[in-house]
């Protein structure tokens, strides 16, 4: 966790030049650097890395030199993470522990490297807007250098989610709400900026494979709860979700019944 946190840092401390050459607006991109400064105010850079279906290791950074190393085996460790944390999530529904990962009929593990840095005027910008994730739930490693980043949405409030050296927030997203026919709810969520700090996170999206059709699951489906959500294509599911533009949970209502 600290020689990735580390990396990160690292990455984007390389001059503009080298970093620049991994930029690219391509979102079927497995590797790519993106930005949100122009795009609804957003104050962000980011790495976006595919690690299951993986990216090609030609197509990742050799600056700084211990990239690849440090990022493949931190994706690796993440990912048999997911799947511990994905079968406790079948248990606690009172379902096989395997239940989930045969629902999600394959998997689709992606990290996102942000970076938020010092903003002159963090009241007038956001550093991500507010939103659930897409996918089945979220490992994120916050930076503990800076307190107050990541926000959730609770009782109607912005809740800050101060971090803990040493542990992950765990996020759950949208799949996972609907698998559970609403038992779980994904967390509406958004990061805030400051003026005198960069900050980091790394956030490692869990979910299904984009092929795979998602639904309630069955045994969670009675008379008494009968099923909240419609059956979509998990790769639809994202495209819908990228056109609403980060706004709350308006994608999970396009299949809700």
């Amino acid at each position: 966790m600290a020689s990735m946190m580390e990396l990160v840092h690292d990455f984007f401390r390389l001059p503009i030049e080298d970093r620049s050459v991994y930029y690219s607006e391509d979102s079927s991109s497995k590797f790519r650097m993106g930005t949100s400064f122009e795009t609804r105010r957003m104050w962000q850079d980011y790495l976006h890395q595919a690690c299951y279906p993986p990216c090609e290791i030609a197509q990742l950074p050799t600056k700084p030199p211990s990239y690849v190393r440090i990022s493949t085996a931190y994706a690796e460790a993440m990912n048999r993470l997911a799947k511990r944390v994905l079968g406790l999530f079948s248990e606690s529904l009172g379902l096989e522990s395997g239940a989930l990962e045969e629902a999600f009929g394959g998997e689709r593990h992606v990290m996102r490297m942000n970076y938020y840095p010092p903003c002159p005027e963090p009241e007038l910008t956001i550093g991500l807007d507010a939103h659930s994730d897409p996918n089945g739930f979220t490992i994120l490693q916050q930076d503990t250098s800076v307190n107050d980043g990541l926000q959730i949405l609770h009782c109607g409030a912005w809740v800050p989610i101060k971090p803990l050296p040493g542990a992950f927030v765990v996020n759950i997203g949208d799949q996972l709400q609907i698998l559970s026919n609403d038992a779980y709810k994904s967390v509406e969520h958004r990061a805030v900026v400051n003026s005198e700090r960069t900050r980091v996170s790394i956030a490692s999206f869990y979910g299904p494979a984009e092929d795979s059709h998602i639904a309630p699951v069955a045994q969670l489906v009675t008379d008494e709860a009968p099923a909240c959500f419609k059956e979509s294509v998990y790769g639809n599911y994202l495209q819908s979700f990228y056109a609403s533009k980060l706004d709350g949970k308006a994608a999970i209502e396009t299949v809700r019944y």
